[in-house]
């Protein structure tokens, strides 16, 4: 075996990962979850409508948030939790940026 070859022991099959999907699907995220993603999305549409950022503004579309939600529920899911909770959130800092620029705003966005 090479060395960066995974053992059979450890792949997953289709089977177990349309399985997880669905287990992935059937995890709850609570009001107080949606709320902070409502509250970044107001942080950052404030963001953007400051004359200084107009030239390069943070743009997250709707398709983008669903697949952060997603995230936040496989997050919870790989953790052995029902629910996403807020500390999951500190995953949408690797998912909002769409230049170097915008990392460090995205993150004190979210510490706040």
């Amino acid at each position: 075996m090479y060395k960066d070859e995974i053992s059979d022991d450890l792949k997953l099959t289709n089977a177990e990962l349309d399985q997880w999907s669905i287990l992935i699907d059937q995890v709850a995220v609570p009001a107080e979850v949606l709320n902070t993603v409502q509250l970044i999305t107001a942080k950052i549409d404030e963001h953007n409508s400051h004359p200084n950022h107009a030239s390069n503004p943070i743009k997250i579309y709707d398709r983008r948030w669903k697949k952060i939600i997603r995230l936040l529920r496989t997050s919870a899911f790989l953790n052995g939790r029902k629910q996403v909770d807020l500390m999951d959130c500190f995953l949408m800092e690797h998912c909002l940026w769409n230049y170097p620029a915008h990392r460090e705003v995205i993150r004190e966005m979210l510490i706040d």
